[in-house]
Order: C-alpha cells, then structure tokens, then sequence
C-alpha cells in the first residue's frame, strides 16, 4: 500500500484564486486536447470545485494562481501562446463541436500541436515554471467527504494499454480539504509511458 504524506501548505505554497475559483467554460463541452502528449478526453463537462480543495504543493515551482483572466505560463515547458482573440467562436461543425465557446478579447491562442488550446474568458493565471508531479508516480489517493461522486454509468473508462495504475479497483480517495503534495518536475508522472485516454461522460 503506498503512502502520501500530507503537510498543511505555507501560505506562499497554497494556490490562491483570484474572482472564479476555477476556469468558467462557456459552453457544454470541456476542451479538446491536440497532440499525442495530451489527455484525450471524451465527455461532457469537466469537474468543478470550490473551496479549499486545490493541490499543495512543495518547492518553488508550483504554479501560483494570481488573477487575470487567461493562462499565462512562464517557463520553458508550458504551451506558448501567441496572439490575442477578439471573436466570439461558435461551434459549428463535427471537426470542432466540442470546442468550448468563447468572446472576450485576452484569451490567448496555443501554438503548435501538442498544446492545449483554451477556448474561455475567464481561466486562471499561472506563475511558475514546472508542472507537479506527485510524490508516488501513481494517481493521487483522497479520502473525506470532498472527493468526486460518482454514479455506475459515469465511471471514467480506459481505452488502451497505456492508462495509469490503479492498486485496486475503486476510484481514488481523497484525504480531507488538502490534495496530495508534489514536487517539482514538468510533468504529471504517470506508471505508464502515455497520459490515459477517458471515454465517459464525466470525468474525476
């Protein structure tokens, strides 16, 4: 049985939300990941939480959640944008229908294949240079009244080989209002090579 470790966050640690605790998506459809580095999801709205449910992190290099209405990364790992939008984007056609819908004129546009592109006026700022990993290499474990509900037929399902490794059957548990530490790296560390592939109507 793997054990987290868990400590309460410094307050420079903790993420902090500025307006909207979490991104406001315009439309019914969470965003559409392009490139094989990507999760690839397939559902229909992407979880929301409040309160103090957010990661804590341990080092200098989680990303900070400070205002603003978009994404802004620093460092040399996270997707580049370029450019600004002042249309308002409709989907219209099977290629994109599960494109959000978004207006306003700050949101940024990604660059390249492998980055996703966020299509909503109101995402968090990010100040940091690296992504979390977790402490384990597996997906974080949750134990309380806070983690995600899940109904029989809205389990998210793996498609493929290449998805992470779960100890047993059940779906994560959360520990209290705190999320599991992580530390430095750039990416998410998953057991497998891939990022999971999610075919469901909701995902964790």
């Amino acid at each position: 049985m793997i054990q987290m470790y868990v400590r309460k966050p410094f307050a420079s640690e903790q993420p902090m939300f500025v307006g909207a605790e979490q991104p406001i998506f315009m439309g019914a459809e969470q965003p559409i990941f392009m490139g094989a580095k990507q999760p690839i999801f397939m559902g229909a709205k992407q979880p929301t939480f409040k309160g103090a449910e957010q990661p804590t992190f341990k080092g200098a290099k989680q990303p900070i959640f400070k205002g603003a209405e978009q994404p802004i990364f620093m460092g040399a790992k996270q997707p580049t944008f370029k450019g600004k939008s002042s249309r308002f984007f409709k989907a219209q056609s099977s290629r994109c229908a599960k494109q959000p819908i978004f207006k306003g004129a700050e949101q940024p546009m990604s660059v390249g294949a492998e980055q996703p592109i966020f299509i909503s006026a109101k995402q968090p700022t990010f100040k940091g240079a690296k992504q979390p990993i977790f402490i384990s290499g597996k997906q974080p474990t949750f134990k309380g009244a806070k983690q995600p509900k899940f109904k029989a037929a809205k389990q998210p399902m793996f498609v493929g080989a290449e998805q992470p490794f779960f100890i047993s059957a059940k779906q994560p548990i959360f520990k209290s209002a705190e999320q599991p530490m992580s530390v430095g790296a750039e990416q998410p560390i998953f057991i497998s090579a891939k990022q999971p592939t999610f075919k469901g109507a909701k995902q964790p």
